[in-house]
């Protein structure tokens, strides 16, 4: 398990450990009775879920074949969007841009759109370039052909990812404790989200940090 897999399960111990003694059930259950008993639930699962990575391209960019091999490789939970489709409501918690031609306005417009997440484009189906050289549009692109381990455009791909997703436990217990601070006055509950949100930034501080791990 990586520094960053740890922090997240840290977090959501902590986290189920004070939902339990609201009068939760044995067995990591969380009480129901309560609206902090039930914010406290949503918490610890939103720190143990994979991180979210969305997939946006267009027909025929390997959207799907993308998604299913990071899957296998990496932790994560992929989805697949049609660069033409709306905007979905939530956030994911990366984007990976997937492009096997020149992108369209809508690709761009999705591109350009303001985000707070890292987001990752590479050029896909280069496994169909042969004899033709890389085109102009694909130029500073990751190259992905083949999506399998050893293939060096996916394991890029990977890594880039993999990068990514080390900081979402991070950001994810940053929102808990804002998330806890905002909501624990109007659940008349401020005393016990302190005591919580002070072990939750002890785990942060005490976490190393990704560029920590890399060393």
């Amino acid at each position: 398990m990586t520094e960053t897999g740890r922090l997240a399960d840290a977090a959501s111990a902590v986290i189920r450990r004070h939902a339990a003694a609201l009068g939760a059930p044995s067995g990591g259950g969380v009480s129901a009775d309560t609206r902090y008993g039930r914010l406290l639930a949503e918490i610890a699962s939103e720190m143990e879920a994979p991180p979210h990575v969305r997939i946006i391209g267009g027909s025929g960019a390997g959207r799907a074949r993308l998604a299913s091999a990071l899957e296998a490789v990496l932790d994560v939970r992929c989805e697949v969007v049609d660069a033409n489709a709306p905007l979905p409501g939530s956030a994911p918690d990366i984007e990976v841009f997937a492009w096997c031609t020149a992108p369209c306005r809508h690709e761009l417009q999705w591109l350009r759109r303001p985000r707070r997440h890292p987001a990752v484009v590479v050029a896909t189906r280069a496994d169909t370039w042969a004899g033709e050289g890389r085109p102009a549009w694909a130029e500073g692109l990751v190259a992905v052909g083949e999506c399998v381990p050893g293939k060096p455009g996916f394991d890029r791909v990977c890594r880039l990812v993999e990068q990514a997703a080390a900081e979402v436990p991070t950001l994810r217990l940053a929102v808990a404790t804002l998330r806890l601070e905002r909501d624990c006055d109007s659940l008349d509950v401020r005393d016990v989200a302190e005591a919580l949100c002070a072990e939750l930034s002890a785990l942060a501080h005490t976490s190393p940090s990704p560029e920590q791990v890399a060393l």
